[in-house]
């Protein structure tokens, strides 16, 4: 509701040549075809240019567009990002044409170079549910 609102042409605050490039952009991230040249060349200039971004959002194709992907440039992650843990879950069924996600009862950390498994404790459960959707 909030990028409907954003992608407007009656968005407050924003120029109107704006708001028609945000849609041209984000429609061809959508229907944009393999070799992805437009897309790519953009991304490439958002993430390694002079207006460098530490990460750029696109609709995901593979959702039908119900969720976004994130790009991340690799700097930020190296400054800005720690890996923590891993939680697995699995999709097991939908809701409202949603999917509707269930932990796994293991949770992943590295020791040194590997990835070790545990089992989930109870603030794991607290923090991230038994069900995520």
């Amino acid at each position: 509701q909030a990028f409907k609102k954003s992608m407007s042409l009656d968005a407050r605050g924003i120029d109107k040549h704006l708001v028609m490039l945000q849609r041209f952009v984000a429609f061809k991230f959508i229907k944009e075809k393999s070799p992805y040249s437009l897309t790519s060349m953009l991304s490439e200039e958002l993430l390694y240019g002079q207006l460098w971004r530490d990460l750029i959002v696109y609709p995901s194709v593979a959702s039908n567009i119900r969720f976004c992907n994130m790009a991340f440039h690799p700097n930020s992650v190296d400054e800005n990002l720690k890996f923590e843990k891993l939680i697995r879950f699995k999709v097991v069924g939908y809701e409202d044409d949603e999917p509707v996600f269930q932990l796994c009862e293991d949770v992943g950390f590295i020791d040194n170079i590997r990835m070790v498994w545990k089992k989930r404790t109870d603030e794991e459960t607290k923090i991230f549910g038994n069900e995520i959707k």
